[in-house]
């Protein structure tokens, strides 16, 4: 009978582990595309060729949006790389026998931390392309990744 109750157990334990080992596996694998997919977005929102097209730009615009361009793909890689990296701590954390409440709130604090900074970088990058726009440009500049953004985001609420 003891040994009933052993097996029933031990098969209880082995399948929580198993849950919580495919969920981290799981956010690992997707939640590194989702995070990819978030970057390239706001990168493109600002500026993709469609942008540019439409903003009928001079050569030396062209240019120093390109170079603009350039940093902000770096600098937000480089925050979505941190981020990524403390959501995977934040997994690991939960997924401890004991979970230390203090560990998580320090975790979510971070991931925080790391959220503004990303959207602080896109602001900063937004506001030097406008710098270098006519008026009538960055109006269609504005109104371009209004639209962008409302796309997106009206895709994830269905």
């Amino acid at each position: 009978m003891k040994a009933k109750w052993l097996i029933i157990l031990l098969l209880f334990s082995l399948a929580i582990n198993g849950g919580i080992i495919g969920t981290i596996i799981y956010h690992h694998v997707l939640g590194g595309k989702q995070y990819r997919h978030q970057n390239n977005f706001l990168v493109r929102a600002v500026f993709g060729l469609k942008v540019r097209n439409k903003l009928n730009l001079s050569q030396e615009q062209n240019q120093a949006l390109k170079q603009i361009r350039v940093n902000a793909r770096n600098e937000i890689s480089e925050i979505r790389e941190e981020l990524y990296q403390a959501r995977n701590e934040l997994l690991t954390a939960l997924a401890e026998t004991e979970v230390e409440q203090e560990q998580i709130e320090k975790h979510l604090g971070n991931i925080s931390n790391l959220q503004d900074q990303w959207h602080e970088k896109v602001v900063e990058n937004v506001l030097q392309a406008k710098d270098k726009l006519t008026p009538e440009q960055q109006k269609i500049f504005m109104k371009s990744i209004k639209q962008r953004i409302q796309a997106c985001v009206g895709s994830q609420e269905k």
